[in-house]
C-alpha cells in the first residue's frame, strides 16, 4: 500500500499552498485533485497582500508578478448625493503590498503547482478522487481513492487534511458537521467581454445600486 507523510485532499488554493509549504519544510506530502486540470470558474479570483508577502518570502515573487493580473487598490460605494465613500483603501498600505492582485484562479493554482513540484517531497495526483477515510482504533490513517479510469487505491498517511470544499466528502466521512450561515440575497455570476477602453490596470471597485439590486464588476 502506498504511504506518505501528509495527504491533502483537494487542489484548491488552501490545499496547494499547504502542500507547497509542507514540502518546503521537508515533509513528504501528496495532494489529490479530482479534476484533470484547474480550468474551472471561481468567484474568488483575488490574491491578498498577506499572501503576496508570503509568496515573496518563498522566493517566488518574480514569477508571480509575471502572471497576467490587475491590481485592485480601493473599494468605494456611491452615495445618494453623487459622491463616493471609500471603504477599503489598499493603496494606503506600505508598498509593495498595497494592492490586491486580481487573476484567474487557475493561473494561481498552476503557479503553486509548478513551484511545489520543484520540491522532492511533493507529489500531485490529478484525477484522483477521495472516496473515504481509513482508520485504525479510532485514528484516521489514510484515505481511499478512485482514479478517472475507475482504478481504486488506498494511501496511508500520518496526517490527512481535507481541503475538498464546502461539500467535503472527508468531512462527512469523519462525522464533522459544518455551520451554515444563510444570507438574505442571491448572487448571479456571469461574464461579459471587456471593451478596448477597459484593458488597463484596475484601480478600484465601485458597485452600482438599484432599489434592491447591486452590480459589481470584477476585472479578470
Amino acid at each position: 500500500m502506498e504511504s506518505t507523510g501528509c495527504v491533502v485532499v483537494g487542489g484548491g488554493p488552501a490545499g496547494m499552498m499547504l502542500g507547497l509549504l509542507l514540502a518546503r519544510a521537508g515533509v513528504e506530502v501528496t495532494v489529490l485533485e479530482k479534476h484533470g486540470d484547474f480550468l474551472r470558474d471561481f468567484r474568488g479570483d483575488t490574491v491578498h497582500a498577506s499572501t503576496i508577502r508570503l509568496i515573496d518570502e518563498l522566493g517566488l515573487g518574480t514569477e508571480f508578478r509575471g502572471l497576467p493580473q490587475s491590481r485592485l487598490r480601493n473599494v468605494a460605494f456611491p452615495t445618494p448625493g453623487g459622491g463616493l465613500v471609500t471603504l477599503g483603501n489598499f493603496a494606503a498600505l506600505r508598498p509593495p503590498y498595497n494592492y490586491i492582485a486580481m487573476m484567474p484562479q487557475w493561473d494561481f493554482l498552476n503557479f503553486l503547482a509548478r513551484a511545489a513540484e520543484q520540491e522532492p517531497t511533493f507529489t500531485l495526483l490529478m484525477e484522483h478522487k477521495a472516496r473515504s477515510l481509513m482508520s485504525d482504533g479510532g485514528r484516521v490513517t489514510g484515505i481511499r481513492y478512485v482514479t478517472k479510469d475507475g482504478t481504486e487505491g488506498a494511501l496511508r498517511a500520518d496526517l490527512v487534511v481535507a481541503t475538498d470544499g464546502r461539500h467535503s466528502v472527508l468531512r462527512q466521512a469523519a462525522g464533522l458537521k459544518s455551520k451554515e450561515y444563510p444570507v438574505p440575497f442571491d448572487t448571479w455570476w456571469f461574464k461579459l467581454p471587456r471593451a478596448e477602453s477597459e484593458q488597463g490596470e484596475v484601480a478600484g471597485i465601485v458597485p452600482a445600486f438599484g432599489d434592491r439590486d447591486a452590480v459589481i464588476a470584477l476585472f479578470r
